[in-house]
């Protein structure tokens, strides 16, 4: 499988996304393009606006080490490969508070049982208004996952609420992948 590499080993966010765009666009001609992710993650909100783009270009992604929003980016790609050590990391969509703690879903709904027992106030306004975005873009992330891989969104939302770490064989098996290669089958 020879083609033209591009690895992609920043934090996901908007800048960085784009600038993985704008190699896939430098690069694009003969042969297959293949997106080396090894990734921390980060954020996914270049989805909305970057990922029509980055579907025409057809890219084989390449998994070496893919976690939270960095999986999003692996679905992208056409045909999606995975290395025979790659793992993907999956937990529920954070936020991060004032004071640089993050908070997930479930931390908020607790949140908000313990302000409404206590004051009505702006402060639980917020906070409902945080939840909703955030349940929002979980379901968001919970269907496009579930379109792109085949796992039911219930499956999907267990392994992200259990922090879990899936194998390469996992994700075949789940449907992330499509198979497992090794570098020297794609030439590398």
């Amino acid at each position: 499988m020879h083609g033209q590499n591009i690895g992609f080993s920043s934090e996901v966010s908007l800048d960085s996304v784009q600038c993985l765009l704008k190699m896939l666009q430098k690069k694009r001609g003969g042969g297959g393009q293949m997106v080396w992710i090894d990734s921390p993650g980060g954020s996914f909100e270049f989805f909305s606006t970057l990922a029509p783009f980055l579907l025409q270009h057809s890219f084989t992604s390449v998994c070496r080490d893919v976690r939270s929003a960095a999986v999003i980016l692996f679905l992208l790609g056409k045909k999606r490969l995975v290395l025979p050590d790659g793992v993907f990391f999956f937990h529920e969509v954070r936020a991060i508070s004032n004071d640089g703690h993050e908070i997930t879903i479930c931390d908020l709904d607790a949140a908000i049982d313990w302000e409404n027992e206590r004051l009505r106030s702006l402060r639980r306004e917020w906070l409902e208004e945080e939840r909703i975005r955030m349940r929002n873009a979980q379901n968001w992330m919970l269907a496009f996952i579930s379109e792109q891989s085949g796992i039911s969104r219930s499956t999907f939302l267990s392994l992200m609420r259990a922090e879990a770490t899936l194998s390469a064989r996992e994700a075949v098996h789940y449907g992330l992948a499509h198979r497992i290669v090794s570098e020297d089958e794609l030439g590398n």
